[in-house]
């Protein structure tokens, strides 16, 4: 079976003649979704290091997308003194029998950089990105990664893909496929080295209410949670107030209440685990994810659940930098699983995930699956090259030159056309006219019947995907429907096509595409115009793929630029060969050099 899930919020609309909900800027979302078949939404939380906590936001919340905003408050999990650093998270126990295929995913900690290359297969189809690769950008540790190999509880499983890992979800904007985490920007781009987000916990919650020991509570509106298990830094101030004989770092705690105060007990001590819980050798989990070994599998230890119900369950996890149990060939780049009898095991290496023995894996979760080899392909994110208009992965000085037409300046939109509203006649027969629009991001569609009883319901004849509704079929002449297909809702519902249809009737469908405005793939920034910052950017990427400096202008113009006169605002920047901020002398070797090797 799989759970790789696809659930999608309803978009904030009514009949009516108003559009409900948020107004993001028409120039967001630049880039089209960056995988094939994204993955849900994850709950998540990050250190205390991250620029977004702060305000609203703790390290020890449980946050989610947009914004990101709190999923879970610390204090439903019974986590009230500060300093306390959520550490490790389940929110879904999967059965794990003996033949059950799973992959990893996993975050790293900013010090990490990786040991393997991304993989040559998923890089010959378009997914270059990986621990490596994104840490030599510096923007390794805001993101999820998923094992390029698959799993049973005895190990590795082999196939096509080396041991590595891949790119699943990036900590900024790529069309959806993202956390909302800083820095906002595609994983192509090369940042400075800077504090940026961490994820500390992650897990993908349940799509129904599911959980052992009843109760459930809604998340978002569309997943229900019942029970929250977790761990805490070693050191966390609520370790002193949360059930336990033995305060650690090493303990795993759970919540059947995690929406408000109250719930929590111990559910697995640390010497159950085989691990350490106090004095200056105790260890301390970083990742965790539990799962329910199958009743003909391995036999692992029994954990209590709340009213003291005792269940069975195994633990996958890894432990942060300095735990006593580490040494003797192990680290904190390395999984491990519980085995029973208060012992431990090592389950997968650093090696086995690509990542160096010095590597830190802070986050850790689990997606079953019966096509592991389909899933890394479908939820990889792919090389979307700025400016790449024919999509060979490359970038023609046509292609190159076409920056020019889109330069705007700094805090001036590209967006020349603006927001746009899009309409649809819906009947009076069975149609809905035009059958088929495209539209850019940002635009609004309007439907407005002309008869009926008709409605307006994405997806496809008798399976709706949640991505809008009308409602109830209406004959109501005049009845208006709109959709804004901004930001918050192409995140929430990451593709570039949205069929529909009315449910009374037989094939009448229709199609919405939205594309990004033409000049949205130039603003690697995310800032709403295209300027000179974009201009470095796109001219590194450009460099890094064709090996030759990008510079479309004719000896006219750059000389013009040269005197501090150009011919277009652009055309200063582009002739800054060298990026000192200034188009002058220096510039001219570059220049020549570029004349002499010829387009």
């Amino acid at each position: 079976m799989s759970l790789n899930r696809r659930n999608r919020r309803t978009a904030a609309v009514q009949i009516s003649a108003v559009v409900f909900g948020l107004v993001a800027t028409p120039w967001a979302h630049a880039f089209p979704p960056n995988a094939d078949v994204p993955l849900d939404n994850p709950l998540y939380s990050v250190d205390a290091g991250s620029p977004v906590v702060g305000g609203l936001i703790t390290e020890s919340d449980l946050l989610d997308k947009p914004g990101p905003f709190v999923a879970i408050p610390s204090g439903g999990l019974g986590i009230i003194a500060m300093p306390s650093d959520l550490d490790g998270v389940t929110t879904s126990i999967d059965v794990l029998g003996p033949m059950d295929e799973f992959v990893i995913l996993f975050s790293v900690s900013r010090s990490s950089s990786g040991s393997a290359a991304p993989d040559a297969v998923l890089t010959g189809l378009g997914k270059p990105f990986n621990v490596t690769d994104q840490a030599a950008r510096f923007q390794a540790s805001g993101d999820v990664y998923m094992s390029t190999q698959a799993f049973t509880i005895a190990g590795a499983t082999g196939g096509p893909f080396s041991a590595n890992n891949v790119l699943v979800l990036n900590q900024g904007d790529v069309g959806g496929v993202d956390m909302d985490l800083e820095p906002n920007t595609s994983p192509l781009t090369m940042v400075p080295p800077m504090i940026i987000d961490s994820v500390d916990a992650i897990d993908f919650p349940p799509a129904v209410t599911g959980l052992p020991f009843g109760g459930s509570a809604p998340r978002g509106g569309f997943t229900d949670i019942s029970t929250v298990f977790f761990t805490l830094q070693e050191g966390s101030a609520a370790l002193q107030e949360l059930p336990s004989s033995i305060p650690s770092g090493a303990n795993i705690y759970i919540d059947d209440s995690p929406f408000q105060p109250g719930g929590e007990d111990i559910f697995l001590r640390a010497n159950q685990l085989g691990l350490n819980p106090i004095g200056p050798d105790a260890d301390d989990i970083d990742g965790m994810k539990l799962f329910f070994p199958d009743p003909n599998g391995l036999p692992i230890q029994d954990g209590s659940g709340p009213r003291g119900v005792p269940v069975t369950v195994g633990v996958l996890f890894s432990l942060t930098p300095g735990s006593g149990s580490l040494g003797a060939g192990m680290g904190p780049a390395d999984i491990f699983i519980s085995t029973g009898g208060g012992a431990f095991a090592l389950f997968a290496s650093a090696a086995d995930l690509g990542l160096s023995p010095m590597d830190d894996i802070t986050s850790l979760s689990v997606i079953l699956t019966d096509d592991p080899m389909g899933l890394i392909e479908d939820s990889a994110i792919n090389l979307n090259v700025p400016g790449d208009t024919d999509g060979d992965l490359m970038l023609s000085h046509t292609e190159c030159a076409a920056f020019a037409a889109c330069y705007s300046g700094a805090g001036v939109s590209f967006d020349f056309d603006g927001v746009a509203t899009f309409d649809v006649s819906v009947g009076p027969a069975a149609t809905f006219s035009p059958g088929i629009i495209t539209i850019e991001v940002g635009d609004t569609v309007r439907w407005t019947w002309a008869g009926g009883p008709h409605n307006v319901v994405s997806g496809t004849p008798g399976v709706p995907d949640g991505a809008f509704s009308s409602g109830p079929p209406t004959a109501v002449v005049g009845t208006t429907f709109m959709v804004a297909f901004d930001e918050l809702f192409l995140d929430a519902n990451p593709k570039t096509s949205f069929d529909y249809f009315s449910s009374p009737d037989a094939g009448m469908t229709g199609t919405v595409n939205v594309a990004p405005d033409v000049c949205a793939t130039f603003d690697l920034d995310l800032d709403g115009d295209v300027d000179c910052v974009d201009w470095q950017q796109f001219r590194a990427i450009y460099n890094d793929l064709n090996g030759t400096d990008c510079i479309p202008l004719t000896i006219p113009e750059f000389a013009a630029a040269l005197v501090c006169n150009p011919i277009e605002p652009v055309h200063i920047c582009m002739a800054d060969i060298n990026a000192d901020g200034a188009a002058d002398g220096l510039d001219l070797d570059g220049y020549i050099q570029y004349l002499l090797a010829g387009p």
